[in-house]
């Protein structure tokens, strides 16, 4: 959900902005500061991986639903014209005969 994406993305950003800000301007970064960002940035790495799988398994889903409904869809039609067309032969030799008893 690209909702939930940009909550967890907002709250990283959120977390980094205030950690930053912590920190003493103008030297290196304590290692408890990159220690948090390491983890939190694992932890927002996750979150958008399960995020995407739940997404790439529901496109399947999707697809494989369609693929159905679309198989279901063209066997209909394919039995509809044989049917049609069996029926129009059918008309056609009745047709012919009586156009031959006419004709006789």
């Amino acid at each position: 959900n690209a909702a939930e994406a940009q909550a967890e993305i907002a709250k990283y950003n959120a977390l980094k902005k205030r950690l930053l800000s912590e920190a003493p301007e103008g030297e290196p970064l304590p290692s408890a500061v990159v220690q948090s960002l390491n983890k939190a940035n694992a932890t927002l790495y996750e979150t958008l991986m399960e995020l995407e799988m739940s997404q790439v398994e529901r496109y399947a889903e999707s697809i494989s639903a369609f693929e159905g409904c679309y198989e279901e869809l063209s066997k209909r039609l394919q039995e509809a014209s044989v049917a049609f067309y069996n029926k129009v032969r059918e008309l056609e030799s009745a047709f012919t005969q009586k156009l031959e008893a006419v004709a006789t």
